[in-house]
């Protein structure tokens, strides 16, 4: 999931994204088959708007490996489909002081001092993940 910026060279959103995949963590964007577009939301300061995209990476991706920018990505890392879809990694946590709840996925282990996936990026992951395998979900997750 990337999110970006419009640039005057972009034609489209999903340019944007296509390209800022490239700029971040150096995957092609002729390595990449988007899959789909998931719902525009704003971010946490409402001052632009992100565009997240789903694709499929045509070459293995090794997490290590990757050529990121260490300007704009503390870490890349991978996780398994099958990890992220285990209800004992998720968790629902009231978001800031609204009456709202979203899904938080702990990481089996440390990150950059970090051990979970939250904020905007947990919320588009369990969206495009309750979207694209309801079956792994249910109505108290």
């Amino acid at each position: 999931m990337i999110y970006n910026r419009l640039d005057p060279v972009d034609a489209s959103v999903q340019e944007t994204a296509l390209r800022e995949t490239m700029e971040e963590i150096g995957i092609s964007p002729h390595d990449i088959d988007i899959l789909g577009q998931f719902s525009c939301l704003p971010n946490q300061s409402g001052s632009l708007r992100v565009h997240p995209f789903v694709g499929y990476v045509r070459k293995p991706v090794n997490a290590a490996l990757l050529d990121y920018n260490p300007e704009e990505v503390a870490k890349a890392f991978c996780l398994p489909l099958e990890y992220l879809l285990r209800p004992s990694v998720r968790e629902l946590r009231q978001f800031r002081d609204t009456s709202h709840k979203y899904t938080v996925f702990h990481l089996p282990q440390p990150i950059e001092s970090e051990t979970e996936i939250w904020g905007l990026t947990s919320f588009i992951l369990d969206g495009v993940l309750r979207k694209i395998l309801p079956e792994y979900f249910t109505l108290k997750n």
